[in-house]
Formats: C-alpha cells, structure tokens, sequence
C-alpha cells in the first residue's frame, strides 16, 4: 500500500493503515441486490453508520455521536492513520473519530472493514511510520485531537452492535 512502516507490531489490515492491539475490529458484508447495498460509496456507508451510532448510544450520549455523511475528508496524515481523517458513514464523538470504516467494492458487494477505537493512542502508531523525529512529532500531536476511544468490554460491544444490525 506504500505505507512508510517501521518494523513493529501491528495486525494486517487492507485498510488505510495498521490495526492496533487498541482496536477492535469488525468486517461487514453486505452482497449486491441486498436492501443495504447502494452503488454509491457515501450513501451505501450510511445505514453501518448509524448502526454504529446506535451501537455507541449504549455508552455515550446519542447527542454527542456524529455520523459523517459526506464524501472523505482529509488530514496530512489519513493516507497513513485511518483515524487522520474522517469517511463516509465514520462515527465520532465531539468531533473526534471513534469508527473507522473503509470499503473494499466488487461485482458481487461490498466489504466494510470497521475498526473501532477502545484508545487512541495518535503516539503508538506514529511510531510505526518511517518519519525522522520531527515529522513524528508533528504528526503525533496532529493527530491526537482526531480521534478518541471508547473503553467498552469488545464482547459487549460485539453484542450491541449485532443487536443494532437486527
């Protein structure tokens, strides 16, 4: 994906960037023909966001949860930190990124890979970035403003959102 990756520990993903051990992640299919698929990319994301925000409202004040609905907004950051910018049907709190979710698209549906923030940590994954100590700086203290966690037991919170889906 020419991410600038150090060597370290991270969990594969074929998103925008690494998942973190402090992310919980969750992948959604939805096939093409299915109520839920929609050919555009903003509009198709939509009904996952606000199951997200349905999710969340167990935990957070709903007033506080916003669903981003427009097309992706971008950060210098967000080619390499999926929580640096903000995408179709994203959910934050307070105008900071708790779901992320990109979209791997075909013939058949569409893929959304969900990651969901139990902390955010901006520092952690700028250390895994190739970037002298200054860019890393920088970026780190850009960064942490963005985004924020959620400390939710992942099991509960699993739970909760199948329950939104049903």
């Amino acid at each position: 994906n020419g991410h600038p990756l150090d060597e370290g520990d991270y969990l594969y993903s074929d998103g925008n960037g690494p998942v973190q051990p402090s992310e919980m992640a969750f992948d959604v299919v939805v096939p093409r023909g299915d109520a839920r698929w929609d050919d555009d990319i903003v509009r198709g994301a939509r009904w996952l966001g606000e199951a997200w925000v349905e999710t969340l409202a167990r935990w957070v004040p709903r007033g506080e949860l916003v669903r981003h609905d427009g097309r992706a907004v971008e950060s210098p950051w967000s080619a390499w930190v999926c929580f640096g910018g903000v995408g179709p049907g994203e959910v934050g709190r307070r105008g900071r990124k708790i779901v992320g979710i990109s979209q791997r698209r075909s013939r058949a549906g569409v893929r959304f890979q969900v990651a969901v923030l139990h902390r955010w940590d901006p520092g952690a994954i700028v250390g895994l970035l190739a970037l002298d100590p200054s860019d890393r700086a920088r970026a780190a203290a850009d960064l942490v403003d963005r985004a924020t966690g959620i400390d939710v037991d992942p099991l509960e919170l699993r739970a909760a959102f199948l329950a939104s889906l049903a």
